[in-house]
């Protein structure tokens, strides 16, 4: 594993880093991996706020940043940073180049002439007409070449493609049963990838009505995985999932309530 690569994904993997806030950074101590190894003091020293130098001192990110970097290499993908020489020129000089590529392909293609029409995520069947028609054209008239792709979503939360259920097993023909009851997973299953947090009934209930809980009386129950600056946590009654909660400035507070 690329270890620049790794401190380039780790910035971000920080919830509350934007894309310039890391340039900043980075400008600032030279490196994402100097960021990562500066002192609490000398990160605030930088500008960042205060829980964001408190994430960066606890090397947030970085974990998530060696899951995304496996995954990609699974995928084929090669992982190009803002600090390679191989980083399109012409990236460069937008205002927030991003700090990590996912390629396919070859990058030197991106160095050249290029023009991209971007489209709706759920375009009609008359809109992808257009797209294509479009794409022809456009190459016929440069002299070059339309590639046209797609890009889709491989993995929600601990669900990978291969784990997908197509739409035909859960339509009902008039010729065959009904979906079996065994497709479905409780909802738990979905968010199983978020550390868990077990909560009381009367905590689960002030939750529901918009009420933050104080970290400090979650003392022990904390998860160790849960980053207590911008983190996420599972949310849990008993068996019962009461939803994604955010941890921060000393609260746990709902995030979105089931």
């Amino acid at each position: 594993m690329d270890s620049d690569t790794l401190y380039w994904m780790g910035l971000t993997r920080i919830g509350g880093l934007g894309v310039r806030s890391a340039h900043k950074l980075i400008t600032h101590f030279g490196s994402p991996k100097a960021a990562y190894m500066a002192s609490l003091t000398e990160l605030e020293g930088a500008g960042l706020a205060a829980s964001l130098c408190q994430s960066v001192f606890a090397q947030a990110g970085l974990k998530e940043a060696e899951k995304e970097i496996e995954a990609a290499a699974k995928a084929g993908c090669r992982l190009v940073n803002f600090g390679d020489a191989d980083y399109p020129p012409r990236l460069r000089q937008i205002p927030d180049p991003p700090l990590v590529l996912y390629v396919k392909g070859e990058i030197q293609a991106l160095s050249g002439h290029c023009l991209a029409v971007v489209g709706s995520r759920r375009p009609s069947a008359y809109g992808l007409q257009v797209a294509r028609r479009l794409a022809r054209d456009l190459a016929q008239a440069c002299g070059s070449l339309g590639h046209i792709a797609a890009l889709r979503r491989l993995r929600v939360g601990p669900f990978t493609e291969q784990q997908a259920i197509p739409l035909d097993k859960l339509r009902a023909a008039d010729d065959t049963a009904p979906a079996s009851p065994d497709l479905l997973l409780p909802v738990a299953t979905a968010l199983a990838d978020i550390p868990a947090l077990a909560l009381t009934e009367a905590e689960a209930v002030g939750l529901r009505h918009g009420q933050a809980i104080s970290l400090v009386a979650l003392m022990g129950r904390i998860p160790r995985t849960a980053d207590p600056n911008g983190g996420l946590a599972r949310a849990m009654a008993g068996s019962r999932v009461v939803g994604p909660c955010r941890l921060g400035d000393g609260l746990l507070k709902p995030e979105r309530l089931l």
